[in-house]
């Protein structure tokens, strides 16, 4: 698979999770005729995201300008898809930790559950198991 063909798949990904109007927005974007708003939305993005501590702003703005601006220019396809697989890869890992991580704790029900159970042995059998 190309580059080019994974980049298109991460457009496609993001348009299917976007609002109808947004995604027909980045699709008018991505026409070759779009450069010069392309261009344009890529630089805001860009600015935007890297002021994301402020309220309105957002990280997710620096993906989708960097994704824009290497629309146009091939030598940032590259690198930016090895990147988004990284960073999908590290979320697949650490989603799996955390359910791991959930199974292995007790909830209450189950510590009640065992608490239950060891007093009815205690009452059965008249002393601490």
């Amino acid at each position: 698979m190309t580059t080019t063909t994974e980049l298109n798949a991460y457009f496609e990904m993001i348009n299917r999770r976007l609002p109808k109007r947004m995604s027909a927005s980045i699709e008018w974007l991505r026409k070759p005729s779009s450069f010069s708003a392309r261009l344009t939305a890529a630089l805001l993005l860009i600015l935007g995201g890297s002021f994301s501590f402020l309220p309105v702003l957002g990280v997710w703005m620096l993906p989708l300008g960097l994704m824009l601006i290497a629309q146009d220019l091939p030598f940032l396809q590259k690198p930016l898809v090895k990147t988004f697989k990284w960073v999908e890869a590290k979320w697949r890992w650490l989603k799996v930790k955390l359910e791991k991580r959930s199974l292995a704790l007790p909830t209450d029900d189950s510590r009640s559950l065992k608490e239950r159970q060891r007093r009815s042995q205690i009452q059965s059998t008249g002393h601490r198991v």
